[in-house]
């Protein structure tokens, strides 16, 4: 293993090593969409479960009696109104899958490589292909909920599924991995003595053990069940699992002691890494357990800033401990090909970025009732999938961690997160691409920074701006508007910004009081952050429009490469296809609210999205069409139709203003895909968002 020179090297783009990163990005989001809704110990939950966490401010004095000593104690003085997601909640179970994966991949790292003749393999056989199977071997039968719209016409994880979208080599990986976990399940329930397990599957067993006890561990130290409602509670016993009575003394004990067990005949098996795995899990969560089990120690000694089960385990993974994503060395692989083994370009760094978001946002759940992880990884998925080939780790890294800063600090998780401290943990070149999307004090900042990334000549990559090779202070603020997007910051933006716009597409039950209405949703589209992106996407159309080749104008041409201009107008058809298909189930919801018929909501998105339209109708149809006779009367008294204007102390004022900018946009749009030849939305993805909110409706 060598040192090597800092640079901006060309990150690799073909054999083993880009696949290994296209198939943890992939994971990650498969994860996403078929187990966000699914918690620890108790698997899948209700929607109505979910509902219930979704993020919003509470009162201090409704928080209960139990909680409220040990929020107080993490951020000194109690705020009026707190976050609900400082709220303990069972842990989502997607955290035990990526946990997983960053033990195996340690073990594939810096484990023993040392051939055992009694075993007769080497750690070699611990492949990318078994540690994506240790990830995603619980999906296979579940729904991917993202494939369509529609529930009827969303795919089921098969082998087809799986062969498509990771290689046969994963398929295989779980295939042989689902057969031997179901051996050592049936094994140990028959209290008999283990087989013998070949030694790659011996250690992905352990791992996989061993992160479902770190999520039972947390939910017995934050004494979930004892906080749960009693609709909660019910769910829970109609589904075969016992919360105990309200004022019960540790009902998570015989879950905690059956996940115990688990883990420790599993770290138990021959082959597993004693330095990687069973050192870790043995010396500092399984410890801190048995303390609990046998010793009287209070299980809410599990958790915390120093908890035994949580912080100290998670410092205590060689990932986290032994391995730098900021320091470069590389080694030569069996091919000849110089890889990067540590530092911001190679993919342990990525791995240690899961461990990061699932660590600080594990509490997270959105306005759309998804997890703070599923979404960050549903970006990285989005950036992957935009740029194929064409991507970069430090990029996948900030996009796993743009919501990291701003949603695990106080305000947001009552965690100790900020951009100083993600700095001295993944260098300050990567935080501060993270900062570019971390929303700032001033709402002012994220506009003024996306009118100066529109007013420079040219769009800067990365690499030019952040030294990602070296370590550097950190001179970058959140949201600096002094400081223009770089390309990939506006990449970044725009995957966070369609990836929100997906969730209301597709989880519109979900969606709670104001979000329900028109009104909310247009103005966090249009006003709140439209603002910022749709200069972004501007920039990025004149961009595209300057590197195409005009023998007139031979001067007009972009600083970009064709290849990169070619991913550019992927990002733009993405970004426009789903801005439009929320623009539509807007207005169904507006027409909604007018108790339009069918043609005359047909009108209104013709209106808004069919060019034909641009100037065949009279200026005063939008107001006819929207006759106030026609609203919703606790709609309009409320002042949530897009059609109004809130006015502090007085009634809602009936202002077309907003809904006609908001037009205007979307004629933007329609006009910016003739110039450049981007297809229309496609009809048929219209009827589908439509035909899934009016199904959600019922």
């Amino acid at each position: 293993m060598s040192d090597v020179s800092p640079g901006s090297p060309e990150i690799l783009r073909e054999g083993r090593d880009t696949v290994a990163v296209q198939n943890l990005i992939r994971a990650r989001r498969l994860l996403a969409c078929t187990i966000d809704n699914h918690r620890a110990i108790v698997g899948r939950v209700s929607p109505a479960w979910i509902l219930s966490e979704v993020e919003r401010k509470i009162p201090w004095d409704r928080v209960p009696l139990l909680l409220q000593k040990r929020l107080g104690s993490r951020s000194g003085t109690p705020q009026n109104r707190i976050n609900t997601n400082w709220l303990p909640k069972l842990e989502p179970e997607l955290d035990a899958h990526v946990l997983a994966g960053v033990i195996l991949f340690g073990a594939r790292l810096i484990g023993d490589g040392t051939p055992d003749p009694a075993l007769g393999v080497s750690f070699r056989e611990i492949d990318h292909d078994l540690v994506v199977a240790a990830m995603i071997h619980r999906t296979f039968g579940l729904t991917d909920t993202h494939s369509a719209f529609l529930p009827e016409r969303q795919r089921v994880v098969d082998e087809t599924f799986l062969k498509e979208e990771f290689g046969e080599g994963v398929l295989e990986r779980v295939r042989a991995l689902r057969e031997q976990l179901a051996i050592f399940a049936k094994t140990l329930e028959r209290d008999q003595v283990m087989p013998f397990f070949p030694r790659e599957y011996a250690n992905a067993i352990a791992a996989i053990l061993v992160a479902r006890l770190r999520l039972t561990a947390r939910t017995a130290g934050d004494a979930i069940f004892s906080i749960l409602d009693e609709a909660k509670r019910a769910e829970l016993r109609s589904a075969g699992f016992d919360p105990g009575e309200p004022d019960a003394a540790f009902p998570e004990r015989p879950y905690l002691e059956r996940d115990y067990e688990a883990a420790r005949t599993a770290i138990a098996l021959p082959g597993v890494d004693a330095e990687t795995i069973v050192e870790p899990a043995r010396d500092v969560l399984l410890r801190g357990i048995e303390h609990v089990l046998h010793h009287g120690t209070a299980a809410g000694e599990l958790v915390g800033k120093y908890g035994s089960a949580i912080r100290n385990f998670h410092a205590a993974l060689p990932l986290w401990e032994r391995y730098s994503p900021i320091v470069r060395r590389t080694l030569r692989n069996d091919a000849g090909k110089t890889v990067e083994v540590s530092g911001p370009f190679a993919l342990g760094t990525l791995y240690r970025t899961s461990l990061e978001v699932t660590r600080y946002l594990h509490n997270v759940r959105r306005k759309s009732g998804g997890t703070g992880a599923g979404h960050s990884f549903l970006v990285s998925a989005r950036v992957e999938r935009l740029l194929d080939q064409h991507l970069s780790i430090p990029l996948i890294a900030g996009s796993d961690c743009h919501d990291v800063v701003e949603d695990g600090g106080v305000a947001v998780a009552g965690y100790d997160q900020n951009l100083e401290l993600f700095a001295l943990r993944f260098g300050a070149p990567l935080a501060a691409l993270v900062a570019e999307l971390t929303d700032p004090q001033s709402k002012e900042d994220g506009p003024l920074k996306a009118g100066g990334t529109a007013a420079h000549p040219s769009l800067v990559p990365m690499e030019k701006v952040y030294n990602l090779g070296q370590l550097a202070e950190l001179h970058s603020r959140a949201t600096d508007p002094e400081t223009p997007f770089t390309l990939e910051g506006i990449i970044m933006k725009l995957a966070d910004f369609g990836s929100t716009q997906e969730e209301g597409l597709r989880d519109p039950s979900l969606m709670t009081g104001p979000w329900l209405q028109s009104g909310a949703r247009v103005f966090w589209d249009h006003t709140s952050k439209g603002p910022i992106v749709h200069t972004l996407l501007a920039r990025l159309s004149v961009e595209i429009a300057l590197s195409r080749s005009d023998p007139f104008y031979p001067q007009r041409s972009g600083n970009l490469p064709a290849h990169l201009v070619d991913r550019l107008r992927h990002v733009l058809q993405y970004s426009f296809d789903v801005a439009d298909l929320y623009v539509a189930q807007n207005l169904a919801i507006l027409a909604n609210e007018y108790r339009l018929s069918v043609d005359q909501r047909q009108s209104l998105l013709d209106y808004f999205l069919v060019s034909v339209h641009e100037a065949a109708l009279p200026a005063s149809f939008l107001d006819e069409l929207l006759d106030e006779d026609r609203l919703d009367a606790e709609v309009r008294r409320k002042g949530l139709a897009a059609t109004h204007r809130l006015v502090p102390n007085d009634n809602p004022v009936r202002d077309l203003s907003r809904l006609i900018d908001y037009r205007e946009r979307a004629r933007w749009r329609a006009r910016t895909r003739e110039e450049l030849g981007l297809r229309p939305v496609p009809p048929a993805s219209v009827a589908e968002v439509l035909r899934h909110w009016e199904s959600s409706r019922a």
